[in-house]
């Protein structure tokens, strides 16, 4: 905008506003790049107004799968003030078409398979099998803040079909010297086990500094690893 006085003396401004064709934007975050069947799987929602403010809503997640009634799933939650909230959810292990190869977490074949370091989904990266194979969930959140504006959104998310899963869960996003952070541990696998170990190591600068190991009662465990200097 220009103002231009009687002294043809000119002063100009401008104001950069945001335009969307959404009133709140929707991010959906899994807490792994691959959901785990028969675990407990957090996915997290986030809702922002298109200035980036946070906006508080109400929002319900849906999810189909490409088959049985065992990957369908209807859950609902709310953010907080900044924009933050989380739904659990508990899906059936996913069917592959005929003709594919369903695969453990150790090929099949007694050697480990191969393990890629990941893009991180969220926050954590995450080491996962090359070969895992997957079927597509479609994921539909759909969120409503106080004054009534209302948005929606459709994600497909990968669904592991392996024999066995591992999830590891921690209960801190950011920790610093001194802190203790707690692990947990979820497994599944077509054969129950009661009581399994599993070894944990701590990484730093791509050197293993400590390991430890955690006895698995009925799939679960957890671990409270004190962060020190060294």
């Amino acid at each position: 905008m220009t103002v231009t006085d009687k002294a043809e003396h000119s002063e100009r401004t401008s104001v950069t506003l945001p335009v969307s064709n959404e009133p709140i934007k929707i991010a959906v975050v899994p807490e792994s790049a691959t959901l785990k069947p028969e675990l407990p799987m957090r996915i997290f929602i986030v809702t922002t107004y298109p200035d980036g403010t946070p906006a508080k809503c109400k929002f319900e997640v849906t999810g189909r799968g490409t088959g049985d009634e065992g990957r369908e799933f209807t859950a609902k939650g709310e953010t907080d003030a900044v924009g933050i909230g989380e739904v659990i959810v508990k899906l059936k292990a996913a069917e592959l078409p005929k003709g594919e190869r369903r695969i453990g977490r150790f090929g099949g074949f007694g050697a480990p398979a191969p393990l890629v370091r990941r893009r991180p989904a969220g926050i954590f990266p995450e080491f996962v099998s090359p070969d895992e194979p997957s079927l597509p969930i479609m994921v539909t959140v759909t969120a409503l803040d106080e004054k009534g504006n209302r948005s929606q959104i459709q994600r497909t998310l990968p669904l592991s079909a392996s024999d066995e899963s591992v999830l590891l869960r921690v209960d801190k996003s950011i920790a610093k010297v001194g802190d203790n952070l707690r692990l947990d541990i979820f497994t599944s696998s077509p054969v129950p086990r009661h009581s399994s170990p599993v070894f944990v190591d701590a990484i730093v600068n791509r050197q293993t500094v400590l390991t430890k190991t955690v006895d698995l009662q009925n799939g679960r465990g957890s671990l409270s690893l004190p962060l020190t200097p060294e």
